[in-house]
This record gives C-alpha cells, structure tokens and sequence, in this order.
C-alpha cells in the first residue's frame, strides 16, 4: 500500500495503483496541494481487488462523470441502515472550565474551536448522562445478535471527553479517549484495543476522522454541536461500515445516532446544498429518526427469543451492568 504524504504524490505511483484497479488517469495529471491517495487491495465478497482511492479536502473542479446514492448503497447494503435517536430529558445546555453559569448552543458556537479546547467547554452533565445511557441502550439491542458492536462518541474538549468517559466507565463499559495530545504510540495502543473488542466505547476529541474504518463501530453517540452538516456526515460515517458484506437486513448491519434534540440538526439539513435529491431523502430519513427496514431475524419472527445472541430477549436491553 502507498499513500503520499502532505507535499504532493508521485505521478507514477498514481498511475501504478490507477492500472492495477483500471482507471485512467490523463498523461497531464498534476496533483492540487495536499491531496491524499491510498492504493492497496480491498476484500469484496471473498475475493482481494484492487481499489485506488482519491480524497482531497479542497472542492475540485470539473464535470461530474458517475455519483452513488447513500440510499442506493443503503439498499444493496454496502453501508448500515441508520437510525437517530434524540434525548430530550433537559435544556441544551454547556459548561466552561472555571465558569459558574451555563452557555447556550448560540454562545458556543460563537467561540472558535480552539477555544472549546483551552476553555474546556463541555455539555452539561444531565445532558450527558441521557446521551450515554440511551446509547448504551442502542448497544446493548445490536449485541443481542451475538456480535461485539461498539460505541464511538465525540466530545467538546478533552475535559469533556474524560468526563464521558467516566460515565462510561461507571455504568461498567470499558472506555478510553483518544485526542491529538497524547503519546503516539499511547494513541496506537488505544486504537488496536478498540479493533482487537478490549473496548467497548472510545471517546474521540478530532481524532478517528474520514478514512477510519472499523466494521463494529455501531453506535455514534454525539455529545457536542457541529457548525455544519458536513462534519457531521463525516462523524456519522464511521458508523456505516458494514459488519456482514451484501446482506441489507443482517441485524449486524444496522447502526444509531444517538444526541441531544437541541442540536438541531434538522435545520442544519435544511442549509446543506450538496446533496442531490435522493441523498437529500436519505439523510432526512435519517436525522428525522425514521424506521429502517427491520433485521431479517426481526421480519422471521426470531429475534428476541430464549438463547438469541448474549443478553436474551429484545425487551431486556441493560443499561448499565456490574463489572
């Protein structure tokens, strides 16, 4: 696998992986500053294929040849099918480090998010308390499948994640928080925990951003507000990878959003114009906390019975469990 780094990417190795996975690549190609590639194998349906992947951050110019709908992929089962859930059990409110009041959504976002940072601005604690135990709740209804589904949750500020991760930890779910400040090799150590299922729940503070991929990665809990929609797809996109290929209504293939109903993400959704219809569909669907299709065990008459998956019934979904 090549991937270049932040100056610039080299030609050949472009049109090497380009050959391998049969896409042209025009003989005058330069690369625009600080674009990413990956090239390498992908397994598809038992057998290893070759993918080249092109990201870039900035908006690139030029006709639009070929474009898939998230529900298109929804459908075939490529991606999980989603569901938002909102808690409501308080005003949306948040702390700051040192600050005896509380601040409003508005007031929050008037700050930069290095501010968030320094100031150690953080959802009050009710509000964190309703988001954890309701995405536990989620967690706990996938692992009735038999599977280890896992919890990814993004905080404010790394006072903010440590607190989460507290709660976590109290209600017996073994969490760590990963954050750009810490020890490299600390940060590989937390992330192989969370792929090899040590962890139940990781807390990431701008870290785990696009590209990172872990199938069992089932519940997005979002503790804090998001300034635009985009970031927020980018968030919920570690969620979509599925964990069984090709099957839309296995009961592994479904993942939850879980957040607070102030953060408004129905009118974020509203305000983003770089969606086309269909999209445009899905993700109301989504953030409007629609029904997927059910899991095949469901529609089968299966789920919940005696001896399915580890925690028996449907209905006796933990919150919170000793040790």
């Amino acid at each position: 696998m090549g991937r270049a780094g932040r100056r610039g990417v080299d030609r050949d190795v472009v049109r090497a992986g380009a050959a391998r996975a049969q896409v042209a690549v025009p003989a005058d190609y330069r690369p625009r500053p600080a674009p990413q590639w990956r090239i390498g194998e992908v397994s598809h349906a038992g057998r290893g294929e070759p993918v080249i992947e092109f990201r870039h951050r900035q908006e690139l110019e030029g006709d639009l040849i070929y474009r898939y709908p998230f529900k298109s992929a929804s459908i075939k089962g490529y991606i999980k099918k989603l569901k938002a859930t909102y808690v409501a059990p308080t005003e949306l409110t948040f702390t700051v480090a040192g600050s005896e009041r509380t601040f409003t959504l508005d007031e929050v976002l008037e700050m930069k998010e290095e501010e968030w940072f320094s100031r150690g601005v953080a959802l009050s604690d009710p509000c964190n308390v309703s988001i954890v135990d309701n995405s536990l709740e989620k967690l706990e209804q996938l692992r009735l499948s038999g599977t280890k589904h896992q919890i990814i949750a993004v905080a404010c500020s790394i006072n903010h994640g440590q607190r989460i991760r507290s709660l976590y930890e109290e209600r017996g779910y073994r969490t760590e928080i990963i954050h750009s400040k810490l020890d490299p090799d600390k940060q590989e150590e937390i992330v192989r925990d969370l792929k090899n299922g040590t962890l139940d729940c990781i807390v990431q503070v701008q870290m785990l951003g696009e590209g990172f991929d872990h199938p069992k990665l089932s519940v997005a809990a979002i503790f804090r507000p998001f300034r635009s929609l985009a970031p927020y797809i980018q968030f919920v996109g570690r969620i979509l990878r599925v964990v069984v290929q090709n099957d839309p209504t296995h009961p592994d293939n479904y993942g939850h959003i879980v957040t607070h109903v102030g953060m408004n993400l129905g009118e974020q959704l509203k305000r983003f114009k770089q969606f086309e219809n269909d999209d445009q569909a899905f993700w109301e669907e989504v953030t409007g906390g629609g029904e997927p299709e059910p899991p095949r065990d469901v529609l089968r008459g299966g789920a919940g019975e005696p001896g399915h998956g580890e925690a028996g019934g449907a209905d006796s979904a933990v919150v919170a469990r000793d040790g």
